[in-house]
């Protein structure tokens, strides 16, 4: 869509008058875009680590194939399941895909593992013969791992609400990768192994060395493992010292599932005091400008005098002014980020003595809500509800602003208790302190607790 309209506006540039030029000030697809580039790249990445650690661990490049082949078997399969759900290959799929590399390849080397064990100590038999007989030892259990894996992604793809449809494309995504990948265990992966695996002897030099430290640290594990099993008050004081551990990690750990991140712009709102004109307002918002395009970070500025995009209303005594920053392969330094560029303008905006400035970062969430609740930006531009009205005052200053009388008819409501209200009955609830019905509806939308009360 970003490209259509771009493509469009190109087309009509010939036909704009000679001093006017046109300019995409915010565009939010170039956020998506880079983030979508970087997960492709930590695709690859974490598709290479997971084959040099297979190489490591089994120590052989015919067995490392296995695995590796079932990652894009499981992914393609993935894919193709996502597309018949009307899923798209968003940056959430795409982390979860991360995820699932790393969980696709575990039944696969289970496989391996087991054939090679079977070779190792029966080399009797053929590769096709201890193939067929690891698969009667390891097919209950790689079926046991893929119900206990999905028995903790699926339940989260009936979260509800927004945080529920990024958490149902995640799960979806993990799911349907680990039974693909349970599925290529039992029947790709056992016959790769009966035509790749051959009998082989003691790996030897640099991977010899790295075998046997693993087997030692096994080894190792086993030995204090095995002492404390018998000892049950030191392992149930373990399993409760790691519970509490667990408990204080939680409390520490944020929990939000999508982190801040630079979006690549900020918005700023400007709010003066009520009966400020326009020409006080178109004041401040030049020395805004000033103070934005002086700054290292600062690609452009779009403002708006008259107009709040908080609150969504025609003002004037209020400005916006939308920042876009530079791309961001121009950016790598943290100090140029959209958050150090928030630090440094606030205590800059809070110097302007004519007007309230408000510095906050564009979040969906944040856009969402603002359909349904009236804003002031007079609150901690930091958490997302930014503009969030704080107390009565908040409250009925806006509705001063948006509707003739209703600092009155407020004050007369809130002096009716909720007595008041069931004895006056139907009457009272057609016009309660001079509110007709549909006013009522409206404060009790908006302020429900003063009807509580």
């Amino acid at each position: 869509m970003a490209a259509a309209i771009k493509k469009a506006l190109k087309e009509m540039e010939p036909r704009l008058p000679e001093d006017v030029a046109y300019d995409v000030m915010y565009d939010t697809t170039v956020f998506v875009q880079a983030m979508i580039h970087k997960v492709e790249i930590t695709l690859f990445e974490a598709f290479v680590l997971v084959g040099i650690v297979v190489f490591i661990f089994l120590g052989n490049l015919r067995a490392t194939l296995i695995p590796i082949i079932a990652v894009p078997v499981a992914l393609v399969g993935t894919f193709a399941v996502m597309l018949a759900m009307g899923f798209s290959a968003n940056t959430v799929s795409l982390l979860a895909l991360v995820l699932a590399i790393g969980i696709v390849v575990d039944d696969a080397i289970v496989v391996v593992e087991a054939v090679e064990h079977i070779l190792e100590t029966e080399p009797e038999l053929t590769p096709a013969e201890a193939t067929e007989k690891a698969m009667s030892q390891v097919t209950g259990p790689i079926i046991a791992i893929t119900l206990v894996l999905l028995s903790v992604f699926v339940p989260t793809a009936f979260i509800p609400g927004i945080t529920g449809q990024l958490y149902k494309q995640f799960a979806v995504a993990v799911s349907v990768s680990m039974i693909i990948s349970a599925i290529n265990a039992l029947s790709l992966s056992p016959a790769l192994c009966a035509l790749l695996l051959r009998h082989r002897g003691h790996p030897r030099g640099l991977i010899g060395y790295i075998q046997l430290g693993i087997d030692k640290s096994r080894d190792g594990y086993a030995a204090v493992v095995r002492p404390l099993a018998r000892r049950v008050l030191i392992t149930g004081a373990l399993v409760v010292a790691f519970a509490l551990a667990t408990g204080w990690l939680t409390k520490i750990v944020p929990t939000g599932f999508l982190p801040e991140e630079d979006q690549g712009a900020f918005f700023v709102e400007a709010q003066l005091p009520d009966a400020a004109s326009l020409n006080r307002t178109n004041t401040v918002v030049a020395q805004v400008e000033k103070m934005i395009e002086e700054r290292p970070w600062t690609q452009s500025v779009l403002t708006v005098s008259g107009y709040s995009l908080i609150d969504g209303l025609a003002l004037p005594n209020k400005a916006i002014a939308i920042v876009g920053l530079k791309p961001f392969d121009e950016r790598t330094q943290s100090s140029l980020s959209v958050f150090s560029a928030l630090s440094e303008m606030r205590p800059l905006f809070q110097q302007i003595a004519a007007a309230n400035v408000i510095a906050f970062k564009p979040a969906a969430d944040c856009r969402a809500r603002q359909r349904r609740r009236f804003r002031i930006g007079t609150a901690d531009p930091r958490r997302c509800d930014t503009a969030r009205p704080r107390g009565r005052g908040g409250r009925a200053r806006h509705r001063r602003q948006s509707e003739p009388g209703a600092r009155r008819r407020l004050h007369d409501l809130r002096g009716l208790d909720a007595a008041g209200l069931s004895e006056t009955g139907t009457r009272a609830r057609r016009n309660v302190g001079g509110f007709d019905r549909r006013h009522f509806r409206r404060i009790a939308d908006h302020d429900g607790r003063y009807l509580r009360q």
